[in-house]
């Protein structure tokens, strides 16, 4: 069945630790350019005749699913291109930056792997700008729309270091069935979204009715809270006149602050997920809580998991304007392996159409632009096209995070989330909440020179 998902995403997310581990074989061309690459999705021979080269790929997968449906793509690659073999050496995400960075210093640099932050290891990475026949050519792939370039791309350099994978777009998971026993519709188009106001209204009726314990349930991250935040119209950083700068301070994110306090404080959004150490996904699953705001990953683990009732995906709700805080997985070689034409080539061929089980077996979002064209799911049509819809129609103006600027992120380390939550806990004024988190914030940029 057709999916219909052309995605224009949001962009941003955050600092995530990522890696790998072991080295490639010692060969081919030097370090920093990959040769000449065939078009997307195009493979040809990588080795002569009765050679095998093989090229380690750090990986790390939050199911079996994902390994699995990862190998038999790269056992099909291995089918099309005799004298490769990509070997998959699996690290626990945990591990990750430390493994990473350990074998690069070391230089036994794997060939390619999945990370979460490839703007860490920019300097380290391959440049892929002519695997993919120019910059031109591998953003025209993915559109303009897709700010998580700042994670594979990089303008100022007009550098092409990794490709995107999977994006992970912020969604409202509903319990359909605490939504009829309360007599709640929830929205079914972007353009009749909820406002914070209409949605509260929507979790009372929930709780009111007995459908449910709680609410919302919303993630204790930075990620998800930034939605709540950009949506009362904020920015963390104000680059306007040439020179970002801490721009936290500000009377948005004053109401989104005292919002979130509110909602938290009258029991329509789950406290305890913030502040008593309660598990979000356990509570949607266990039906105690009406919705969930989550990533879109978890659509295929919410598939398997849950049974006992119906659940769906609406429209997050807005304020001032609409945002979704998203992030991407990316996949990136290294200079210093021995296989960087090798593995630029097959990064060519994990960007392309070919990679279509990835997303399907994993229930996961395509960034590419022609996703619809391929893209079959057996599962959730509706529920992509609303999330599809919702990074769409993020507004521009008002979405700014620190991916603009590499590294700034990686210094904000989960400030911004424990800050909220000693707001939250009363330890600290909204003042003082707001000036510790642009504290943090120019201490980060000082950090990467601004």
């Amino acid at each position: 069945m057709k999916k219909v998902l052309s995605l224009v995403l949001v962009a941003v997310m955050m600092m995530a630790m990522l890696a790998g581990c072991g080295g490639g074989n010692k060969e081919t061309q030097a370090p920093g350019g990959s040769s000449a690459a065939p078009s997307q999705g195009e493979t040809q021979s990588a080795a002569p005749s009765g050679e095998t080269k093989t090229l380690e790929f750090m990986w790390f997968a939050d199911s079996e699913t994902e390994t699995n449906t990862m190998r038999s793509i790269l056992d099909a690659y291995e089918a099309e291109n005799p004298g490769i073999k990509v070997e998959m050496v699996e690290v626990p995400y945990a591990d990750l930056n430390q493994k990473i960075m350990m074998a690069l210093s070391g230089g036994e640099a794997p060939a390619l792997a999945r990370v979460t932050g490839a703007d860490n290891f920019i300097d380290n990475a391959l440049r892929l700008n002519e695997a993919f026949g120019g910059s031109e050519a591998f953003l025209a792939a993915y559109g303009d729309g897709m700010r998580s370039f700042t994670q594979v791309y990089r303008a100022d350099q007009d550098l092409v270091y990794a490709i995107p994978m999977e994006a992970s777009v912020c969604c409202v998971i509903y319990n359909k069935t605490a939504f009829e026993k309360a007599g709640v519709k929830a929205p079914e188009s972007s353009d009749k979204c909820w406002t914070w106001d209409e949605f509260n209204a929507a979790m009372q009726a929930c709780i009111d009715s007995g459908a449910t314990r709680y609410g919302l349930d919303l993630d204790n991250t930075t990620q998800r809270w930034t939605n709540v935040f950009l949506e009362f119209g904020g920015r963390f950083l104000d680059d306007s006149t040439g020179k970002p700068v801490p721009a936290f301070t500000s009377d948005a994110a004053r109401n989104a602050l005292e919002f979130t306090k509110e909602c938290m404080d009258s029991g329509v959004w789950c406290k305890n997920v913030y502040l008593g150490g309660e598990d979000a996904t356990n509570l949607f699953v266990s039906g105690q809580a009406a919705a969930h705001i989550g990533g879109s990953w978890k659509v295929g683990a919410y598939h398997e998991q849950i049974t006992d009732f119906e659940w769906g995906i609406t429209y997050l709700p807005y304020k001032e304007v609409r945002a979704n805080c998203t992030g991407y997985k990316q996949l990136m070689g290294f200079q210093g392996s021995g296989v960087e034409e090798e593995a630029a080539k097959l990064l060519v061929y994990l960007a392309s159409p070919a990679a279509a089980p990835w997303f399907e077996n994993c229930m996961f979002i395509s960034p590419r632009k022609d996703a619809a064209e391929y893209l079959n799911y057996e599962f959730g049509q509706d529920m992509f096209t609303a999330m599809s819809e919702d990074a769409a129609a993020t507004n521009d103006a008002y979405f700014q995070y620190s991916y603009k600027y590499p590294g700034y992120a990686a210094g904000m380390g989960n400030v911004i989330i424990e800050t909220v939550c000693e707001y939250l806990n009363g330890d600290i004024s909204v003042e003082e909440a707001m000036k510790a988190i642009d504290d943090k914030s120019a201490e980060a940029l000082a950090a990467i020179g601004y």
